[in-house]
């Protein structure tokens, strides 16, 4: 693919724009039937529509309209099963449910109420990290022990930005199983995050020299989402991961757990980049990981960053958010370089 060439050649702005052409002809060419539909994205979906009608992005009675639309879908999902976390494609709904997720302007919304253009160039070639002398000692103590804590990560501007960005963009596109992902092919291409980066990589030269930024994404939490991401290990070098919601917003747990065990040098990606098939599973895999080399167990805390080397075991503590609706558990997460550097 372009894009991710771009990428490995470390050509970041041109690499953005090549996923934001994607993202919107992948948006404007899908096919209709194929498309899948979830009740907890259509939850999600109508919030958001109806926030985009009270920041004045799209007019009232059409924004109602719309966020009507959706709910009638939900309901008629729920009619057919109660649970939240699943999923079927567009094309098994009946017509006048398939309707209402067209009037719904369901996977219409990035052309029809793009994040604003000026924000977005706002941040077009600003350094939105923190500065001090600790970067330094961060990055001499990640190459001694492979693994970093940075509170205050990003500026209180470019914290405050990332999270409008968060909860406005019509970006979270790709189904988990309770949660939402706004990856680069979604339009999850803040220049804020290449800005993110480029000054990674001059904040911590010694570990970033020869690992491009490879893949990034926003991970998005619904009520039905309280377990948050299983055990796994990223094909990657370096895991920058970033917890972007209020602190006000948690009542328990949210934070990660890395362990200190990595899968063994041949393994194939697809053995160790997937959750496991069910909790009692991934509890015993958790339990044994930490008996065979430990466990560091990162708090959660907003604007903190859990820097890593990114195929080591990690998984998702269990959390409580007050209001999963308006102020969801939100994490960025950025890799860097191939695994085997």
């Amino acid at each position: 693919m372009e894009a991710e060439s771009l990428l490995r050649l470390g050509q970041y702005r041109d690499a953005f724009e090549a996923f934001g052409s994607l993202a919107v002809f992948s948006a404007e060419s899908a096919e209709a039937s194929e498309r899948l539909v979830a009740p907890f994205r259509l939850r999600h979906d109508a919030l958001l529509v109806d926030r985009l009608v009270r920041l004045g992005r799209l007019e009232v009675g059409v924004g109602r309209s719309a966020a009507s639309s959706l709910r009638q879908v939900l309901s008629s999902l729920l009619g057919q099963c109660e649970e939240l976390v699943w999923w079927a494609k567009a094309g098994g709904l009946d017509a006048a449910t398939a309707g209402h997720l067209a009037s719904g302007f369901y996977d219409r919304l990035p052309s029809l109420c793009p994040y604003p253009g000026e924000r977005l160039q706002e941040w077009d070639e600003r350094d939105p990290l923190s500065c001090g002398e600790h970067w330094e000692k961060s990055q001499t103590a990640f190459l001694s022990s492979g693994l970093i804590v940075v509170d205050d990560f990003f500026t209180e501007a470019a914290l405050s930005e990332l999270w409008n960005f968060a909860c406005e963009a019509p970006c979270f596109r790709s189904l988990r199983p309770g949660y939402l992902g706004a990856f680069p092919a979604d339009g999850c291409v803040h220049p804020m995050l290449r800005c993110c980066a480029r000054a990674l990589e001059r904040r911590l030269p010694k570990v970033l020299h020869g690992r491009p930024l490879a893949r990034w994404w926003l991970f998005k939490y619904t009520s039905c989402g309280s377990h948050g991401v299983g055990l796994h290990a990223d094909d990657a070098a370096v895991n920058v991961n970033v917890w972007l919601t209020p602190d006000a917003a948690r009542r328990a747990g949210g934070g990660l757990e890395v362990f200190r065990r990595a899968p063994p040098s041949g393994a194939c990606a697809n053995e160790f980049n997937r959750v496991l098939g069910s909790p009692g599973a991934d509890l015993a895999a958790r339990n044994f990981l930490s008996a065979l080399g430990g466990v560091d167990h990162i708090p959660y805390k907003q604007n903190r960053a859990c820097i890593f080397v990114s195929d080591r075991f990690h998984a998702s503590e269990r959390f409580d958010f007050a209001d999963a609706d308006e102020t969801p558990r939100v994490n960025l997460t950025l890799l860097f370089g191939d695994r085997a550097d």
